[in-house]
């Protein structure tokens, strides 16, 4: 198992690179994929391609290089994504087009250029990083919600799809991690005063959770073992106790009630 060749988007940083490094160690062989990742060589040990997965050309162009270094590919996280911290008011329609666009449709677009390979195998597996945001909401993360919550229903219906061919599907959904780029997460400037106050105080509480959250090596190395499991499961949730807890709690109160306590969390 462990010489399968594994692609990985948004390998340059974060959760994504942490998975391509520990998958590496295993001894798989690991082709990343992200926009700074470039013609320079890059000092990570697995094997690195320029990939823009809201471009349709670069998406072409990281596949056709890829198969020329390994050969087909066994499993695919898709990792790219880019956080938007901003009112729903306030976010431009082509702000949140972008958004979906990298964290949704550059999932899809990927995606659907490594299935032909992996239903002629009759093998593979795809795993998806969507997040607790994927299952509810926070405040001023609309469009971040918005797109996990795209991922998870698109990957429900994959998991149907694919089952026939033997092509596993997982859903990660992690909680904060350290280890994340500013440069991914983009914040509304000059938020209205009627909201300045309280977005203010989420920004703060965000930057405080991810400083203080999960060990991403951690996540990294059950990655790992799904990948080595026959029967992976289809989803899981990797986070701190609290927030394990809040996708509990989501299940079980009412909606309302629900929002409030995560509303109260975060100051709003």
């Amino acid at each position: 198992m462990r010489n399968k060749v594994i692609w990985i988007t948004g390998a340059s940083s974060g959760l994504g690179y942490y998975c391509a490094k520990e998958l590496y160690s295993r001894g798989y062989k690991v082709v990343g994929g992200a926009r700074s990742f470039n013609a320079e060589k890059h000092e990570v040990g697995f094997s690195t391609i320029y990939l823009d997965v809201s471009d349709e050309k670069s998406c072409d162009y990281f596949v056709k290089s890829a198969l020329k270094i390994y050969g087909e590919p066994y499993a695919l996280l898709n990792g790219a994504g880019v956080l938007h911290l901003s009112p729903g008011e306030c976010i431009d329609t082509s702000d949140l087009q972008k958004i979906m666009d990298v964290n949704f449709l550059g999932m899809h677009r990927i995606t659907k250029r490594v299935l032909p390979y992996m239903r002629k195998n009759n093998a593979g597996h795809i795993i998806n990083f969507s997040s607790i945001n994927g299952l509810f909401a926070s405040p001023y993360q609309g469009a971040y919600s918005a797109a996990k919550h795209a991922i998870e229903g698109f990957s429900e219906a994959l998991y149907m799809e694919l089952s026939p061919h033997n092509i596993h599907v997982t859903l990660l959904e992690p909680g904060d991690h350290r280890g994340g780029k500013a440069a991914y997460r983009l914040t509304e400037q000059n938020p209205p005063e009627c909201y300045k106050d309280s977005y203010n105080r989420v920004v703060d509480k965000i930057n405080h959770d991810e400083a203080s959250g999960s060990d991403p090596s951690v996540l990294a190395k059950k990655v790992a073992k799904f990948i080595e499991r026959k029967n992976p499961p289809f989803r899981y949730v990797i986070a701190m106790p609290s927030q394990r807890l809040s996708v509990v709690l989501q299940r079980i109160l009412p909606a309302k009630f629900f929002l409030n306590i995560i509303s109260k969390y975060y100051g709003v």
